[in-house]
């Protein structure tokens, strides 16, 4: 999934949380101390867990580019060490 598909989701949950304590405080004004704090642990808690979540998906996508880059890498110095024998060799054949 998309990290800004899920940033969208997070603050829509978080956003819906708020309405509904805040519709619950209105419904219950004598517990209307216990929903806000509930709702102080609730919404953090949310927002924790989706930047954990976009943090993996990011770890994830980088750790696949960065695979790829030292897969290249490893590519390139291959060719770059068979060059220089061959420069050696054709060196080699110039002093005779």
């Amino acid at each position: 999934m998309d990290v800004t598909k899920i940033k969208i989701y997070i603050h829509i949950i978080a956003t819906l949380t708020s309405g509904v304590f805040l519709y619950l405080t209105y419904l219950f004004p004598l517990s209307a101390v216990f929903y806000l704090s509930l709702e102080v642990i609730i919404l953090p808690t949310i927002y924790i867990v989706g930047s954990f979540t976009t943090e993996e998906i990011i770890l994830r996508e980088n750790e696949e580019d960065w695979d790829k880059f030292f897969s290249d890498l490893a590519e390139i110095e291959k060719d770059n060490f068979m060059l220089h024998l061959e420069n050696e060799k054709l060196k080699s054949r110039t002093r005779l």
